[in-house]
């Protein structure tokens, strides 16, 4: 499925092998600053909403991920994959996001629901928990670029927009 992604109100066109590398990956890393602009890294399972453009996730609402959006509600999300047998094949995506939290019961049910769907019970439930759904927020993160690299020499691909 080919991801496109409306950025700044143009359309950002991924190819898809940058798409498919993404759809395929089962967690991400999400960077956040606290108030003294440390970084804090956490990996997460998450789901995107290609038509949206979007990747969703929930976290506790005292976690610092949790406690960082209060402040900031940017967020940099990547994804990589190193070969073992030839580090040089190195591949991956970095998104710089703008972000949404939501304390709606309906919204979070939702997001874990779909989580469900994708990872299974077992899965998200040994992650989450979610013994009280009460204590988590739902992220929807929007991006607002996109960058992905890829073998020995690094290409690069930095998301290109057309205009709407």
């Amino acid at each position: 499925m080919r991801v496109k992604c409306k950025i700044d109100g143009k359309w950002c066109d991924l190819p898809d092998t940058i798409s498919q590398f993404f759809l395929k990956k089962a967690m991400i890393y999400v960077c956040s600053m606290d108030r003294l602009k440390k970084p804090i890294i956490q990996s997460v399972i998450f789901v995107n909403e290609p038509s949206k453009c979007t990747i969703a996730f929930m976290a506790k609402k005292s976690s610092q991920i949790g406690k960082n959006l209060q402040n900031n509600p940017y967020l940099t999300l990547t994804l990589d994959e190193t070969h073992l047998k030839d580090p040089l094949q190195h591949e991956g995506i970095m998104i710089e996001t703008t972000t949404r939290s939501s304390k709606s019961q309906s919204e979070i049910q939702q997001c874990y629901d779909d989580l469900q769907k994708k990872y299974g019970i077992d899965i998200t439930t040994k992650i989450l928990g979610m013994e009280i759904i009460t204590d988590y927020i739902k992220i929807q993160a929007t991006p607002t670029k996109i960058i992905h690299w890829e073998g020995p020499f690094y290409r690069k691909f930095v998301c290109t927009s057309k205009k709407v």
